[in-house]
């Protein structure tokens, strides 16, 4: 989970750019696990936490 302040540098998203490729690449080479980032506006950060912890005790 990432928040989205809604300023990522032009070209960019906040769940894809380079520090984001970078954490994703090395976390698949030492330990074989696909990073998934889900941005959450800071508006709604309350409602999707909650979501995002459903998920995460569903998988």
């Amino acid at each position: 989970m990432i928040w989205d302040r809604g300023d990522a540098a032009p070209g960019t998203t906040v769940e894809n750019n380079t520090q984001t490729d970078w954490v994703k690449k090395q976390v698949k080479e030492k330990y074989n696990i696909n990073v998934e980032y889900v941005s959450v506006p800071r508006s709604s950060s309350d409602e999707k936490s909650k979501y995002h912890d459903v998920r995460r005790k569903c998988s």
